[in-house]
């Protein structure tokens, strides 16, 4: 369902929150065709999965401000909850520079992720359990900011910054912290929709105790070309 007025955009949609089927998704968890999370409860298919979104696109001061702002409600599992926040803002400073911060938290009863849980397994628990467990009460907290400059006529230079913990029941405040990096430059010789582009993006992964010593780090750099097909 949409909604127009002034400029402002709202949207509600009801969506199924499965990709396939339950057993199939948690298969790494069912134990004897039981699934339970770290507070030893047992986790049952829910009988109507479904998710329940409610979106604002808004445009403020004549396009200078535009929000992408989202709420989802679902339930993944039987009395298992899922809240999910999203929050994207870009600000026109002016026709050279515009940025863009964008704050998501999704808190899950069960972790439909499976990165905390696969934290919890792999390094908390003794190696010979043959037994998985959902973790419990996960929460995902990840913060972008985005910068977009107008170095010269054709010439685009793009830095972004990205932040992320993750922690659940039973495990540190910040079981984990994640810490990236993109910094780029795009040339466009014809319109926007041709865009050579060179780019480096580093990533950097801080474990707490739970995973004691398995901090690592990623690099890449990216050459390329990017072209739009105008279909519609």
């Amino acid at each position: 369902f949409a909604y127009y007025t002034h400029k402002q955009e709202f949207r509600f949609q009801i969506v199924d929150a499965r990709s396939s089927k339950f057993n199939d998704i948690y298969s790494a968890y069912s134990y004897n065709g039981m699934i339970q999370n770290t507070n030893m409860e047992m986790i049952e298919a829910s009988k109507a999965p479904m998710l329940y979104t409610l979106n604002w696109n808004g445009n403020i001061l004549d396009g200078r401000i535009l929000t992408r702002w989202s709420y989802t409600y679902g339930q993944d599992a039987k009395s298992q909850n899922t809240n999910y926040i999203a929050l994207g803002t870009q600000v026109k400073i002016c026709n050279m520079l515009k940025f863009q911060f964008d704050w998501m938290n999704s808190k899950e009863d069960i972790d439909r992720k499976g990165i905390i849980s696969d934290l919890n397994n792999y390094y908390k628990k003794p190696i010979y359990m043959s037994k998985k467990y959902l973790a419990a009460n996960a929460e995902y907290d990840s913060y972008v900011l985005k910068f977009d400059i107008k170095a010269y006529k054709d010439w685009n230079i793009m830095l972004k910054g990205m932040y992320e913990t993750a922690t659940a029941d039973g495990l540190a405040s910040k079981a984990r912290e994640a810490f990236g990096l993109v910094a780029g430059v795009e040339y466009s010789p014809f319109d926007d929709d041709i865009k050579f582009f060179a780019n480096y993006t580093r990533r950097d992964y801080n474990f707490a105790k739970v995973a004691y010593g398995m901090d690592y780090d990623t690099e890449r750099y990216s050459i390329g070309l990017v072209y739009r097909l105008k279909m519609f």
